[in-house]
């Protein structure tokens, strides 16, 4: 314990070296700006400013990386919040419900994420695994290694992500009053900004024209969606954790070798199963129950 406080006071020595602070700084407003330009992703921003690491120090490449992957997420809230439009696809909750528990928890995210990268080598999403990448590069192998040979480099990376945050802080409240005047910009400079913006990062993401055409195709879903006043909420959390039950279920499979009733073998199966019955039926339950009380008012 004694040695793990050494170290974690080594690294913030080191972090507040002048070129540490002003890599925290200047990858904290780039990152800022990369994430509230709809259709760029903090993935995207990570890897296309890793080369510009190689020649740095490993400890300050790691930092700059770091604060333009806070910087990214912090800035995806931006457009999200005042035009609607998620920066980031972290802040497609944020741009729906536009309330402060959304963003604090994409926020706490960039944290968390690092853990599973740095102990074991397993990205815990995207922008982690270029971080990754960006380690394997320096020669850093993801791993015990980390906090034990280059202990010293890693410390220095935790305390300047830590220091990131301050600066993000310091820059989201100083630029709030120049963020706000993007609501003043006329439709005629956003629509066809957001649009090329949205295609670039499509095509970007694995140079695929097809996923441009997916993207337009759910531009005009989403359209619909609000033109019938849909639930944008519902709709973003059905494509949210579609994929994570369909993993589920593939692999509950696995397990049973094909055979479903693994699904409905444990009470706890059949407790979640009543849980997704009530959650399909509550708005029906809930609009019948408000029809009945409108009648009880007026009668």
């Amino acid at each position: 314990m004694t040695d793990t406080l050494a170290l974690m006071g080594a690294g913030f020595v080191h972090a507040i070296a002048p070129v540490n602070l002003l890599a925290m700084l200047l990858s904290t407003i780039v990152g800022i700006t990369i994430g509230c330009l709809p259709g760029l992703s903090a993935a995207m921003g990570v890897a296309l400013l890793l080369p510009v690491t190689f020649g740095m120090d490993p400890a300050t490449g790691l930092i700059v990386l770091g604060g333009i992957y806070c910087g990214a997420i912090f800035g995806g809230s931006i457009s999200a919040i005042l035009i609607h439009t998620p920066g980031t696809p972290a802040s497609a909750a944020t741009a729906i419900e536009g309330v402060a528990g959304s963003e604090a928890a994409n926020n706490a995210v960039t944290g968390g994420s690092l853990i599973p990268t740095l102990t074991l080598g397993i990205p815990g999403e995207s922008v982690t695994a270029v971080l990754m990448g960006g380690l394997i590069i320096h020669g850093l192998q993801p791993g015990p290694e980390l906090f034990t040979t280059y202990a010293g480099m890693t410390y220095t990376f935790f305390a300047g992500f830590v220091l990131v945050q301050f600066f993000m802080l310091g820059v989201g409240a100083l630029g709030c009053r120049g963020f706000a005047h993007i609501t003043r910009l006329s439709d005629a400079i956003l629509i066809p900004s957001i649009f090329l913006l949205c295609v670039v990062g499509s095509y970007a993401i694995h140079n695929n024209v097809v996923e441009v055409v997916i993207m337009l195709i759910f531009g005009v879903i989403g359209y619909l969606a609000r033109k019938f006043d849909l639930n944008a909420a519902a709709i973003v959390l059905g494509l949210i954790l579609g994929p994570i039950g369909e993993r589920g279920l593939r692999r509950s499979l696995l397990i049973s070798d094909g055979d479903p009733s693994i699904l409905f073998s444990t009470p706890l199966c059949w407790v979640l199963i009543a849980l997704c019955v009530v959650g399909v039926l509550s708005p029906l339950l809930m609009e019948r129950m408000e029809r009945r009380m409108r009648e009880g008012m007026e009668n």
